[in-house]
């Protein structure tokens, strides 16, 4: 059960921070969903998707971690 204090998206990184979960967790543990497997992935993807600190995998599976491309490695870069 979620701390009543976080929002929702807090709630999810304070989650996840706990290592990868995957996303029917989320929503029966975050949102407190039950029903439908498709209308409770659903919310979960309406929730993390656009959050680009966190990333699923292919089995529906969270984490904490951009998708966006970083850049070189710094020893790469030249000052």
């Amino acid at each position: 059960m979620t701390d009543p204090g976080l929002s929702r998206l807090e709630a999810a990184a304070d989650r996840l921070r706990g290592g990868p979960v995957h996303t029917l967790e989320l929503a029966r543990d975050v949102l407190n969903l039950s029903g439908p497997e498709g209308a409770m992935a659903a919310a979960v993807f309406a929730l993390l998707g656009g959050d680009d600190r966190f990333s699923v995998d292919g089995d529906g599976v969270w984490s904490i971690g951009s998708r966006a491309e970083v850049g070189p490695p710094l020893d790469a870069v030249r000052y």
